[in-house]
C-alpha cells in the first residue's frame, strides 16, 4: 500500500467519524432547535424532575415566552419529602429548550432542616409549608424533642396556613408518629416565625 492510498483511507475514516459524530449530536440535541409548545416544555421539565426526585411534589408556578427565541421561561417549585420533619424545598427556573434541563438559577429555601432566609431589614416571612415545618422542627423545643424521640423517618409533619388581616398569618404544625400515642403541636406567626403556642395532645 503506497503513501497516497494510506492518506486517502485515513481521510475517508476521519470524514466518516465526523459524520457519525455530527449525526449523533443531532439526535441528542437537535430537538433543542425544534419549536415546542408551552405544554410540551412543562411536561418534559416535570418528567425530568420527577425522575431525579422520585415522589417529590412538583408544581409549575409560572410559564411565559422566554427571551431566548423559541423557548419557554418556566418556574417550578419542588418539595422533596413533603411530609417529613425536614422537607427540602427549592424553586428552579428554566429556559427550555434553550438550556434544556439546566435551571438558571436554583433557589433553595430549606434542606436537611437548614433554612435559607435573607432579609436586609431583619424581618422575614415563613412563606411556605416546608419552611414552616423545618423552622418548627429546629426552633420549637417540644417539636424537636418529639422528632428526636421517635426518629425523623418515623414522624409525619403537616402545616396549615391561616391568614388574618388584623394579626397576620399563622402556621399550625402537627407532628405525629405511628410509634407515639400523642401528637406534638405548634403555632407560629408567619412573620419571623415567632412561636405563639406549643403543646402535646393524645392521639
Amino acid at each position: 500500500m503506497n503513501l497516497l492510498t494510506s492518506v486517502l483511507i485515513i481521510a475517508i475514516v476521519v470524514v466518516a467519524i465526523i459524520f457519525v459524530a455530527y449525526y449523533a449530536y443531532g439526535l441528542i440535541y437537535g430537538s433543542s432547535s425544534q419549536q415546542v409548545t408551552e405544554q410540551q416544555a412543562e411536561s418534559l421539565i416535570t418528567t425530568d424532575l420527577q425522575a431525579n426526585y422520585p415522589n417529590a411534589v412538583v408544581n409549575i408556578t409560572n410559564a411565559s415566552p422566554s427571551s431566548y427565541s423559541g423557548s419557554w421561561h418556566i418556574v417550578v417549585s419542588v418539595v422533596v419529602n413533603a411530609s417529613s420533619p425536614c422537607p427540602s424545598y427549592f424553586i428552579n427556573t428554566y429556559d427550555y429548550p434553550a438550556f434544556r434541563f439546566n435551571p438558571t438559577p436554583q433557589n433553595t429555601y430549606t434542606t436537611n432542616c437548614n433554612i435559607y432566609v435573607f432579609s436586609p431589614s431583619g424581618a422575614f416571612k415563613l412563606g411556605s409549608a416546608p419552611v414552616a415545618i423545618a423552622w418548627a422542627t429546629r426552633r420549637v423545643p417540644s417539636v424537636a424533642e418529639y422528632v428526636s424521640l421517635f426518629g425523623a423517618s418515623n414522624v409525619n409533619a403537616e402545616a396549615t396556613y391561616a391568614a388574618n388581616a388584623t394579626t397576620g398569618g399563622t402556621w399550625s404544625l402537627v407532628y405525629s408518629s405511628a410509634s407515639a400515642n400523642y401528637t406534638a403541636h405548634a403555632l407560629l406567626a408567619d412573620t419571623n416565625g415567632t412561636l405563639l403556642s406549643s403543646y402535646n395532645a393524645s392521639a
